[in-house]
């Protein structure tokens, strides 16, 4: 039912475009982690790596199966950067204000305790900050990106 209701507003491209940012969620998350946690690389500096890496693989696979462009097009790829290098800069303000004005990195959320399986804070805002911004990401490619071709209207086309 809710589904129905998400085709039916934003369309089929909207839950292809889901599909393919929760991909691109699970690699930007996990190159984070690795950068982070394991790495201890600046969180602003992991959200980059993660964005950068999850940007590249969502960009053909959303060309290509979300709206189904078969064109090359370098113009297309800049404009698709440009709009999440928009939410990047907005994710870092996220991240920002949830970190280190509200000290967020304090909080874990423990998912299944036996296993000592949790979510610290740093992770916790990286995941809200994503999911903020992934409806603008939406709209940006949809009406910036990969706008519909419409047909050309000739003064033979009432015509005929």
């Amino acid at each position: 039912m809710i589904l129905r209701f998400l085709i039916k507003i934003f369309g089929k491209e909207f839950i292809k475009f889901g599909i393919v940012g929760f991909v691109g969620f699970i690699i930007d998350t996990l190159v984070f982690h690795i950068a982070n946690e394991r790495l201890h690389i600046h969180y602003l500096v992991s959200t980059s790596l993660g964005f950068g890496t999850a940007l590249t693989v969502v960009y053909f696979i959303n060309k290509r199966w979300t709206f189904r462009v078969e064109e090359r097009s370098r113009t297309k790829f800049a404009k698709y950067v440009a709009v999440y290098l928009f939410s990047l800069m907005v994710r870092w303000i996220i991240l920002l204000v949830l970190i280190d004005f509200l000290n967020f990195d304090r909080f874990r959320l423990v998912i299944l305790q036996d296993y000592k399986l949790a979510i610290g804070g740093k992770m916790l805002a990286n995941i809200l900050s994503i999911g903020i911004t992934s409806i603008s990401n939406f709209f940006g490619v949809k009406k910036f990106v990969f706008v519909a071709n419409k047909p050309i209207k000739t003064q033979f086309a009432d015509h005929q």
